[in-house]
């Protein structure tokens, strides 16, 4: 049990692996596109506003006036153009920080939950568990639970997982659930369960080839 638990846990940080890997290409690309359009927007919003000032109908255009907008354009430019960067650096760098530690604590709490809910449920599975093979169908007894009967015809997929048969209904099937019979059995013959098994096998490809 308690290496199915690892399994389970190495599967779950497979996907999240995966997660943080397409997220942090998203927001590299992000990051990229900021850096290269907010340094323009910060140069061009600003011109453009104070130009626009002239044109309101509460000012009339001055030479004076436009003298003094240029003067400001040119000094604005030159100021933009030694600490654009800087600004861009300081206005992305401490929000970009926040998320990624904000992102990874919730993930490391979401792990642990994660990982007690799942040894929860596994110690809720420890025991002894029956299988019963008859000629209508199968029927699993887990322990401290209500029996599952299953018709032959009911099983659309069995397939080997790892150290288990997984069969699955076809709508268990559509979502990649199913239930798990483990290979090997310490309760029982070696050579028994084995047959046992070949028999569940033989029944499940009868019922889908008859279904």
């Amino acid at each position: 049990m308690d290496d199915f638990a690892e399994r389970a846990k190495a599967s779950r940080q497979a996907r999240q692996a995966r997660f943080d890997r397409r997220r942090e290409r998203a927001e590299a690309w992000i990051e990229r596109c900021q850096r290269r359009w907010l340094p323009l927007l910060l140069l061009v919003l600003p011109l453009l506003g104070s130009g626009l000032v002239l044109y309101l109908p509460a000012r009339r255009f001055s030479i004076e006036a436009g003298i003094a907008l240029a003067i400001v354009s040119v000094v604005y430019f030159l100021l933009w153009r030694r600490y654009a960067r800087r600004m861009v650096d300081a206005l992305l760098g401490r929000p970009l920080k926040r998320r990624t530690m904000l992102f990874h604590r919730l993930a490391s709490k979401l792990e642990h939950s994660l990982d007690r809910s799942n040894r929860r449920r596994l110690a809720a599975l420890q025991g002894c568990h029956r299988i019963h093979i008859a000629p209508a169908g199968l029927t699993l007894e887990p322990p401290g639970r209500k029996a599952i009967s299953l018709a032959w015809g009911q099983i659309a997929q069995l397939r080997e997982n790892g150290e288990f048969y997984q069969i699955s209904t076809r709508v268990q099937k559509r979502i990649g659930v199913g239930y798990l019979i483990a290979r090997q059995s310490p309760e029982m013959d070696p050579e028994a369960y084995q047959a046992g098994l070949q028999s569940l096998v033989q029944r499940v490809l009868e019922g889908r080839a008859h279904g």
